[in-house]
């Protein structure tokens, strides 16, 4: 049992599920006889069928309008497609016929039904053919059904009025449903971990900037820092927030770009407040303050069909800082800054970190949950630790650079 659990660990850290499906020549259909759904959580990517603009349910395709769609992909924000069905056969391994699998299916923009001929397994909010008919939501799901069949037929409607882009850009994968169980409560534990120990790492922060006389600035931001990475922690990815409460889809979409906007100018702060004689730029932090407040002013004023169409320009300003606030740290290391060499590794890290997490936000590759919270979970404990070591450095140097909440904004610091 133990070593069943570690395989399946190792397997969704490594590979966050398996992508081993093997095309046939046809387009709409999906060749897994090779494959093991107890060992890998085979994605089904490839050419679906798929209808633009119509949806069809198993009895009721009409070929005339059948298309062949890469999937995943998303429609294009000047597409004229507002929604959609996909089609799919799926021929599964004799190992598996008979047994109970489980198809995971991630957030579609906006809606979904996906049926398995003409058994619905499962929906996620209401897809339907005009603004007023469809109900947007975000909860990625498994679903689970005995194969009777040794080839499953998938029809998935989709429909999107509320989103700069349709369709989705994560892979549908189907494993045998117990392996699907064990990455779902993995997932689960993690994500919850992260969350606490984000919230933990926030009130102890704040608790120092209220008992610490000097060099308070510092333990401010990392709370505000750490508190905005926890909010968007809730609201994003599995989406815990909805755990606890029901949060309706437009306001779990303003968060969690609000919370990206609040993270960078935070970290922005906290860098800047710890290392001042390096990081002394009174216009890059002017901008990316104003910056943010624009961006957040604009998700706050408009709806998500509009906000989300621009949040890659943010980004790309965002992979900008995350270059720059390197160099920093590195010319802080040249000049041999306090706990410099530990801030090094851990911007590296954080920089890698946040990089990954803007370039799946980009669309450039697809976020593993797994890799994602670990990640976050050994960069937050690396950064209060690196700056407890600074501060302590600090004080043994008698180096005195730290920067108040007032003078963060000024353009010389006098020591």
């Amino acid at each position: 049992m133990i070593l069943s659990k570690v395989r399946v660990f190792i397997f969704i850290m490594l590979w966050g599920g398996g992508i081993h499906s093997v095309l046939s020549q046809h387009h709409g259909l999906i060749d897994l006889r090779e494959a093991s759904l107890s060992d890998n959580a085979e994605a089904l990517d490839g050419y679906w069928d798929f209808y633009p603009n119509h949806l069809f349910t198993y009895n009721s395709f009409d070929d005339k309008f059948r298309t062949s769609f890469a999937f995943p992909d998303v429609w294009k924000a000047d597409s004229t497609i507002d929604f959609g069905t996909y089609r799919v056969r799926v021929i599964i391994p004799e190992s598996a016929r008979n047994t109970r699998l489980g198809v995971e299916v991630p957030h579609f923009f906006s809606s979904y039904s996906l049926w398995l001929k003409d058994s619905l397994l499962g929906t996620n909010g209401t897809p339907g053919t005009t603004r007023e008919t469809t109900i947007p939501e975000w909860k990625p799901s498994v679903f689970y059904f005995e194969a009777k069949d040794d080839t499953l037929e998938l029809i998935l409607q989709v429909s999107n009025f509320y989103h700069a882009t349709g369709g989705t850009r994560k892979s549908i994968r189907i494993a045998e449903a117990s392996l699907l169980k064990d990455k779902m409560n993995l997932i689960m534990v993690t994500d919850y971990m992260l969350i606490v120990m984000l919230v933990t790492i926030s009130l102890i922060s704040l608790g120092f900037y209220y008992i610490i006389r000097d060099y308070r600035s510092p333990f401010l931001f990392l709370s505000f820092f750490v508190l905005a990475w926890a909010l968007h922690s809730c609201c994003s990815n599995m989406y815990r927030i909805q755990d606890w409460i029901t949060v309706p889809w437009l306001w779990l979409v303003k968060l969690e770009h609000l919370s990206i906007y609040f993270t960078i100018v935070t970290a922005l702060m906290f860098v800047s407040s710890l290392f001042p004689k390096d990081f002394n730029s009174k216009v890059l932090k002017i901008v990316f303050t104003v910056l943010s407040a624009l961006f957040s002013m604009f998700a706050l004023l408009t709806e998500p069909v509009t906000f989300t169409a621009y949040l890659f320009v943010y980004m790309l300003a965002a992979i900008c800082l995350i270059i720059y606030v390197i160099i920093v740290i590195a010319k802080a290391f040249v000049y041999e800054r306090a706990g410099a060499t530990l801030m090094l590794a851990t911007i590296l890290l954080g920089a890698l970190t946040f990089g990954y997490v803007v370039l799946s936000y980009l669309g450039v590759i697809e976020i593993n949950i797994l890799v994602y919270n670990f990640s976050f979970v050994i960069l937050y404990t690396l950064l209060a630790v690196s700056m407890g070591v600074r501060l302590f450095m600090m004080n043994l140097t008698e180096e005195n650079e730290m920067l108040t909440f007032d003078q963060l904004y000024k353009d010389t610091v006098k020591y």
